[in-house]
C-alpha cells in the first residue's frame, strides 16, 4: 500500500498518481506565452484615442476619448489567446 502525500489516506498501486513534470511546465510555458499576448493586447487595444466626431445636431465638430476598435474577423482571431472567455464585446450592441 501507499500513502497520499497530501492527505496521508493509504491508497491501492492503481490509483496512485504522480505529477509529470514535464507536462506541468509545458503548460506553465503556455500560460506565461498567453499572459504575454494578453497584455500586448491591452497595451495595444487598451488605450483611449482622442478622434474628431461631427455632432449630428449642431454640425460642429468636436473631440471625444474613445476607445480602439477592430473589427469582427479581427476580434475572433484575438480571442483565440483567451477562449475561456470573450475579451472583446460588441460596443454598439445593446446589453441582454
Amino acid at each position: 500500500m501507499f500513502r497520499c502525500f497530501l492527505t496521508g489516506i493509504e491508497i491501492k498501486e492503481d490509483e496512485a498518481y504522480t505529477l509529470d513534470i514535464g507536462a506541468a511546465r509545458i503548460a506553465i510555458r503556455e500560460l506565461k506565452s498567453r499572459a504575454f499576448a494578453l497584455e500586448k493586447l491591452i497595451n495595444e487595444l487598451g488605450q483611449t484615442d482622442k478622434v474628431e466626431v461631427k455632432n449630428p445636431n449642431t454640425g460642429k465638430v468636436i473631440l471625444q476619448r474613445r476607445r480602439r476598435l477592430v473589427c469582427h474577423q479581427l476580434s475572433q482571431a484575438l480571442s483565440k489567446v483567451y477562449p475561456e472567455g470573450n475579451i472583446f464585446i460588441n460596443k454598439f450592441r445593446s446589453r441582454i
